[in-house]
């Protein structure tokens, strides 16, 4: 016969485990509150009450942002603002006319086919003759080279090239210094030198979108170039890195923590803060986390035209207090378009991460 001391008691062991795991769990929630690191959903609360009515927080890291097809903005970096015009609607990605896109820090690169398009599509007023066309921009040896039918009138033109220089002005522009200009086969001192003119006087004094010509020096505003919405924000850096250009923004704005729902996500997309409406759906002060559906991939894409699809598309889930995670596949992958070449990998690139306020 057997001791009933010596029967087995899994129950109480089991019960012991989960205490055990309990305390631990308990201990490390209990450490982080101690060393100051905030649960999410109190991080999130705080957020939003420390962001002004009719505006969204947006961070990202290696995001490839699609404005117009063909037309991409590269992420290295980015900290800022979504302000809505009309305070009591939300934000609709749809209208990009009802909000302003405000730009606080950043790395931003463009490559030479987007610069092309943007220009030939914006730079110039769509009414009367405009001066330049068929712009095509390449970006060899830390240079721009831009090739571009010149229009001198109504009935005489030229092929143009000008290599030039890159350099951010006091004010925040990026100032093109002509190195060679070319019209037709024959290098000129002074832009179509024969005639004794300059470039500011045959191009537009006004209705050139983000561009300004002082003599034979183009002045470029990059963020006034773009279609809606509206961005502004402070350049303090351009260089030529690659095909692509790097322009990095900063307008003294602490760097702020985003709460985001995957931490480790080395690519994502975050916002946090007023009314967003997808679709017929009002989600209520918003706090979103776009990462790449592909786990391996180096970057996460969001196509401004193309976004629903994405969203069918991809994976969602919802978190602690209505926070919402997603997943998004890359737009080609859903349409077959071909897309620019993103800029080298993350790990073999320098990393200029700001230090948390």
């Amino acid at each position: 016969m057997s001791d009933k001391g010596d029967k087995p008691k899994p129950k109480l062991f089991d019960h012991a485990q989960v205490m055990s795991a309990f305390v631990r769990a308990f201990g490390k929630v209990l450490g982080k509150s101690l060393r100051g690191e905030k649960p999410l959903k109190i991080q999130v609360k705080e957020t939003i009450r420390a962001i002004p009515p009719g505006t969204s927080r947006l961070w990202g890291k290696n995001a490839r942002l699609i404005i117009e097809d063909g037309i991409a903005m590269l992420i290295d970096e980015l900290q800022a603002e979504l302000e809505v015009l009309d305070k009591l609607s939300p934000l609709i990605p749809e209208q990009p006319e009802g909000y302003v896109f405000k730009i606080q820090s950043g790395r931003l690169a463009m490559d030479g086919p987007g610069i092309s398009r943007l220009m030939n599509r914006y730079a110039f007023p769509s009414e009367g003759q405009r001066p330049l066309t068929d712009i095509r921009v390449r970006l060899p040896d830390g240079h721009i080279m831009m090739d571009a039918t010149f229009h001198l009138n109504r009935f005489m033109s030229l092929p143009l090239r000008m290599v030039a220089s890159v350099s951010p002005t006091p004010d925040g522009k990026i100032e093109l210094i002509p190195t060679e200009i070319r019209a037709g086969v024959l290098p000129v001192d002074r832009i179509i030198g024969l005639l004794g003119v300059e470039l500011a006087k045959l191009m537009p004094g006004e209705g050139a979108r983000g561009m300004t010509f002082r003599g034979n020096v183009i002045l470029i505003d990059p963020l006034g170039m773009f279609p809606a919405p509206k961005a502004t924000g402070r350049l303090t850096h351009v260089e030529i890195s690659g095909d692509h250009m790097v322009m990095s923004y900063d307008d003294g704005t602490p760097a702020l923590i985003p709460p985001l729902l995957e931490p480790e996500a080395p690519s994502y997309l975050s916002m946090v803060g007023h009314d967003l409406l997808v679709g017929k759906i009002t989600m209520k002060d918003i706090c979103l986390q776009l990462v790449p559906l592909d786990e391996a991939a180096g970057w996460v894409e969001l196509s401004l035209p193309n976004y629903r699809l994405q969203l069918q598309g991809g994976e969602s889930s919802l978190m602690y207090a209505d926070e919402l995670l997603y997943r998004l596949p890359p737009v080609g992958a859903l349409t077959g378009a071909l897309l620019p070449a993103v800029l080298p990998a993350p790990e073999a690139r320098p990393s200029r991460s700001r230090p948390p306020a």
